[in-house]
């Protein structure tokens, strides 16, 4: 049995001496990272016992697997920013060298690597490249690659500032007449007969 999977085996049948037998199953099978720590099982059936079994956990090694993940910008990369990359790198037996490089060209004199960690500062479009992470262990070696395109930086752009320029007119207060009020000059009443006109003037008296 691996796990609980039942497989069958090629077997031998040794006979010895005054009856005794040898009996040899031999299981052969591919293997996978999956199958690392996976118990295989070997059952025994025979009359003098019951549920006889010896059982082994498989020890599978394998070549790292690598992955690059980003520590910040969060979104797109942009001129003036700075860009982090960690190499998660997982293997058995433990990957033991983890190295970046960039395609084609030279990592950037300023970026500082500092174990899986790889940072660049002050982003400009010159560093725009594939950045590639390698590790490695006694099976084999893999690796990982970022694509770096750095955009424009962002530029702010002032809000324009509209001055609303509120006009204020004075009407006359309907509430009052300001026929009434002092100084205003007399009155001249008139009326219109059999279309010619008529004028009557009140004329003003002072009294000594």
């Amino acid at each position: 049995m691996k796990g609980e999977e039942e497989l069958q085996g090629e077997l031998t049948v040794e006979e010895t001496y005054d009856r005794m037998f040898t009996v040899t199953s031999r299981l052969t099978l591919t293997v996978s990272k999956e199958d690392d720590g996976v118990p295989v099982v070997c059952i025994v059936d025979h009359p003098a016992v019951k549920d006889f079994q010896a059982q082994k956990y498989l020890e599978v090694q394998y070549k790292p697997e690598v992955k690059i993940t980003v520590g910040f910008p969060v979104g797109l990369t942009r001129e003036g920013e700075n860009l982090e990359l960690t190499c998660k790198a997982t293997g058995k037996p433990e990957p033991q060298q983890i190295n970046w490089f960039k395609v084609d060209d030279d990592v950037p004199s300023h970026a500082v690597i500092t174990g899986a960690d790889l940072l660049i500062e002050n982003l400009n479009k010159s560093y725009n490249g594939t950045y590639r992470c390698v590790a490695s262990n006694s099976v084999g070696e893999s690796y990982d690659d970022y694509i770096l395109y750095v955009h424009d930086a962002l530029t702010t752009t002032p809000i324009p500032t509209t001055t609303t320029t509120t006009t204020t007119s004075t009407l006359p207060d309907t509430t009052q007449d300001s026929r009434a009020g002092e100084g205003v000059p007399g009155q001249m009443d008139h009326a219109v007969i059999g279309g010619s006109w008529r004028w009557s003037c009140s004329p003003c008296c002072v009294c000594s």
